[in-house]
Formats: C-alpha cells, structure tokens, sequence
C-alpha cells in the first residue's frame, strides 16, 4: 500500500514565501487554497472539488470556533475507512487567510473555479518567481500540490510531536 515515491515535504517557510508573491500577484484564491491544502492536509482533488457549502468558517458559526472544517467529497479511503471524512485547519493565520478570501463566496461556488492544471501552473510559476527548482533535482522530486499535504503533515509532527494526531488529522 506504500506509494512507489512519496512528495518532497513542502517546509513551512516556502508556503509563507509562495503566499506572499501570490497575493502580490492578486492570486488570492490560490493563495487561500495553498493554506488550506497545507493547513487542513488535503489532497490536491480534495480541494479542487470543494464547494463553499463543503466549508464550515468560524463566521458561519458566529465565530464560535477557532477552525474551519471541510467535508471531503468521495474521500480516497472511503472504502476502506469512514465514508464521511473532514479535514480541519486551526492554524490561525492560514485561518485567517482561507476565511478572507472564500467567507464572501456563495454556496454552490467552487473554491477554486479553474482547472487543477491551472492550479499547477500557478504554482510552477510562483516557485520560479522565487528561483526554487520545478524538475526533480539531484534525485529529490520538485515540490508539487502533494507536497502541501506532506508538508502540513511534517510540520504538525514537528510541532507537537504527535503521530497519533497526523495521523488522524491525515484521515
């Protein structure tokens, strides 16, 4: 069940660089859907075939909680686990950020309304903006969209040293 490669882990400081020029260059819904594929450990079809109805903000519940919450359509584990799955974000800048940008969207919007090649390119072209290396480099695979949830991934791991929690949070 191990992927032949996995994704090179995306750190915290190239997200925080990658969404920085992207709101510079008025990206704002790619800026906001790189926080929460990386905050809320998303696989990249996860986020592309989110809706806003999916996403629960914090001003939808007169801020009675400190996260958003996503429902996963058709999760990849659906068979082989729950049915029914949610990613969370709590970390409160990326919070912040997600909550900025996709609060005003209508229901039926999709949260990101292009194409997932689209989204790729974006990224490609922010990563070059910042003369980080798009093509697998020494053997080490290029950061992608999977390395988003890698990265979050990482990152929580590091921060609270809890893998029962990745793990859950991982779905």
């Amino acid at each position: 069940m191990e992927p032949s490669t996995h994704h090179t882990a995306m750190p915290g400081q190239v997200l925080m660089a990658l969404l920085a020029v992207s709101l510079m260059w008025g990206w704002t819904s790619f800026a906001a859907g790189l926080a929460l594929c990386w905050g809320a450990l998303l696989r990249p079809g996860e986020f592309l075939a989110a809706i806003r109805k999916d996403l629960l903000l914090p001003t939808d519940v007169s801020s009675a909680v400190p996260y958003a919450l996503l429902a996963i359509k058709d999760p990849k584990t659906r068979y082989t686990h729950s049915r029914h799955q949610t990613a969370k974000l709590d970390i409160p800048d990326l919070l912040e950020l997600v909550c900025a940008v996709y609060g005003k969207l209508q229901a039926h919007q999709k949260l990101w309304p292009f194409s997932g090649q689209t989204m790729r390119q974006r990224l490609k072209s922010v990563m070059q903006s910042l003369s980080l290396p798009i093509d697998t480099y020494d053997g080490v695979k290029a950061l992608d969209l999977g390395s988003l949830r890698s990265g979050g991934s990482t990152w929580i791991l590091q921060v609270t040293d809890n893998g029962e929690l990745v793990r859950r949070r991982g779905r």
